[in-house]
């Protein structure tokens, strides 16, 4: 994290002030501009061991929650250096893009700001619309001029003209009644349907952004200063792809949507998309059903506090989608029985090997099986205890399971053999470890990993990503399983650069075929990894667990990027099965010949001249001695 830090403020031409206690503190604030005068003066800093960005001038973004959730790779969405998310890549997408630009060069041609500042003037210029938008909506006069809200006519009756615009040009136009009637209409129609509000969201520096399902919603929270506020331009149950570039950098999107199905529904979409750790849900008090209505039936001091409560009050949609080791730990020693081995098969050595039956699927199945799930597992308890950040997604084990096997490595004995105290002492030792474990079990929705991912690395600044294994992204119900394998891994290829993880991926190998010959299962080669074509083609590394004699395991480079550095080849490890753990160790092959080294033709011929004894002369029977030698060979 330390070389990643360094090299991104060089980039920026960021000027250091000075360095202490692994922290970089930085001349100039890169979010609020705020200057340094030496090292008394304490303004920003990055961590060199985390990535954590805080800022400690008053009012700057850095500041609020202490700096919480701000890290390398936020700063660098916020200095437009990562932009979109990279699951969201699709055909569709991209066409869909495309087909968003060509509508919004069609609607600059139609409109001009020559119309949309006629409509303005005349709305400020007519008393009574002002007068009529108050008390219809609620929107002030300074506030309407602010939105270049302006005042049409409609077949004989006075319309709310709502501009839209991008990069400052006019696109699309909302009319709304001023009579009263709920009527809508837009221009040009079947136009781009840009965020409302586009280019104020552009120009902020906020961590947060407020998202509504009406402009006049988001004109509201601008009003009372909860901005910056956007609207989405095409209903509440929908939301573009386009629009999610915008809001890609924002580490809380509070949906103002209304206290109703399809605002819930509308809610419950946009969290879907952006991720629902960081999408908070405002919902206004009864009885208004909307942050408008407030503005309108109460006066604007009780109105702000009103909305100010709604905001106070609302909370994130979904978790990240972790939970840190430590909980899943205290989770365990709380109900240490559901640890506890199970019913006895009648076999004692059976027992000791898998803890009983407990409720439990529990397969039985041959030949693959070596230790890839507990091995990954003790290498991510090395990285934490190494102060590494990690993330385990391992969704065919419980909370409980995983904490089992951390408890048991940090504590260097086996969970069933502690008592209650050795348990407590190892589980401390586990609150202190940046380790955290994905909440989900089963089939899990490539989407979701992604956000959980994006979560790990807003909040903890990211590390390395454990994901066991393949099988669990995959579409149950896809029809060509190599075509679905191709696309998951042409997505999660993209996540190491993009978010800066190590991300390591269990991958189960194709059914074994048997050597026609000797009818002995072949040693499992590359090729035979599930999908292996495109995992041969993006994996940078690829290694493959071999099981040896006893508890012993073999680790071959059998796929590796060519740099400079990494040369391929095998390493041996020995398991500990009682405290899950592996050490390094020769190849068992070489010790046991080591041990056992047969004696060469010489050997053995000095050996038994030696046995002979000399003849009178004081050379040994070599006649005999030499039958002797070939009828050994």
């Amino acid at each position: 994290m330390e070389g990643d830090v360094r090299e991104y403020c060089q980039l920026k031409g960021w000027v250091t002030l000075y360095e202490s206690r692994r922290e970089l503190w930085l001349k100039v604030c890169p979010l609020c501009g705020a200057e340094s005068r030496d090292t008394n003066d304490k303004g920003c800093s990055f961590n060199l061991d985390t990535g954590a960005f805080r800022c400690f001038r008053p009012g700057c973004d850095g500041d609020k929650d202490k700096g919480q959730g701000l890290n390398l790779w936020t700063i660098k969405q916020r200095m437009g250096d990562i932009s979109e998310s990279v699951y969201r890549s699709s055909t569709r997408e991209r066409d869909d893009a495309s087909e968003y630009a060509k509508k919004l060069a069609a609607a600059r041609g139609k409109l001009s700001d020559g119309r949309v500042a006629a409509m303005h003037q005349k709305m400020v210029e007519t008393p009574n619309a002002l007068a009529r938008l108050h008390e219809l909506r609620g929107i002030n006069e300074e506030t309407a001029k602010r939105f270049r809200l302006g005042l049409a006519s409609i077949g004989g009756k006075p319309w709310l003209a709502i501009p839209y615009f991008v990069d400052g040009s006019p696109v699309l136009i909302k009319y709304r009644s001023l009579t009263g009637e709920k009527a809508f209409q837009r221009y040009p129609d079947g136009g781009a349907s840009p965020l409302f509000h586009l280019d104020s969201l552009r120009a902020s520096k906020s961590s947060w952004v407020s998202l509504a399902e009406a402009e006049l919603d988001a004109v509201s929270v601008e009003q009372v200063g909860f901005g910056p506020a956007v609207a989405v331009s095409a209903g509440a149950g929908s939301f573009q792809s386009v629009w999610r570039a915008d809001l890609e950098r924002f580490d809380r999107v509070m949906l103002v949507y209304d206290n109703d199905a399809q605002g819930d529904d509308g809610a419950r979409k946009v969290a879907d998309e952006l991720g629902p750790y960081r999408c908070y849900r405002v919902r206004m008090p009864d009885p208004y059903k909307d942050v408008n209505e407030v503005l309108q039936k109460l006066p604007p001091d009780e109105a702000r506090a009103v909305i100010a409560e709604a905001y106070k009050a609302a909370r994130p949609m979904g978790s990240s989608g972790m939970v840190h080791i430590g909980e899943a730990a205290d989770e365990l020693l709380l109900n240490p029985e559901s640890a506890s081995p199970g019913i006895s098969t009648g076999w004692e050595n059976l027992n000791q090997s898998i803890g009983g039956l407990r409720k439990e699927l529990i397969a039985l199945s041959g030949d693959t099986k070596t230790g890839k799930t507990t091995l990954t597992n003790a290498l991510v308890s090395s990285l934490a205890q190494r102060e590494v950040n990690c993330l385990v997604i391992s969704p065919e084990m419980s909370r409980g399971q995983i904490a089992r096997k951390q408890i048991s490595m940090v504590g260097g004995k086996s969970f069933f053999l502690m008592d209650d105290d050795e348990r407590r002492a190892a589980k401390e030792r586990l609150d202190d470890l940046p380790l955290w474990i994905g909440d989900k079990k089963g089939s899990l929705k490539l989407a979701w990993v992604q956000t959980t991912i994006e979560a790990f690395v807003r909040r903890h600044g990211g590390g390395v990503v454990l994901l066991d294994h393949l099988d669990f992204v995959l579409d149950d119900d896809a029809r060509d399983e190599r075509r679905e394998i191709n696309k998951v891994m042409k997505v999660m290829a993209l996540w190491p650069e993009h978010y800066g993880i190590a991300l390591v991926l269990v991958a189960h190998p194709t059914k074994l075929r048997s050597d026609s010959m000797s009818g002995k299962t072949r040693r499992l080669a590359m090729n035979d990894i599930q999908g292996s074509s495109k995992i041969k083609q993006l994996a940078a590394l690829i290694l493959m667990i071999h099981r040896g004699p006893g508890n012993t395991v073999e680790i071959e480079d059998a796929g590796v990027r060519w740099d400079g550095v990494r040369v391929p080849g095998s390493v041996w490890l020995e398991y500990d099965p009682q405290t899950m753990l592996y050490h390094e160790i020769e190849k068992p092959n070489a010790r046991k010949k080591k041990e056992k080294k047969e004696p060469s033709a010489d050997e053995v011929f000095d050996a038994k001249a030696a046995a002979c004894g000399p003849d009178d002369n004081g050379f040994g029977e070599a006649e005999d001695l030499t039958e002797d030698l070939f009828d050994h060979e």
